[in-house]
């Protein structure tokens, strides 16, 4: 089987019955200020 644009990435494919999923990763996020506004709504 020819390589998808996605495994010549560096992706990968994990086999779940007749499927094949992709395994990605979610980077973590940043945290960030939200500022007076936004602290003022949270109250």
């Amino acid at each position: 089987m020819a390589k998808t644009i996605f495994e010549e990435l560096g992706g990968r494919y994990e086999r779940q019955e007749d499927y094949l999923i992709p395994c990605l990763t979610v980077p973590a996020e940043e945290e960030q200020p939200i500022g007076t506004w936004g602290q003022r709504h949270m109250a």
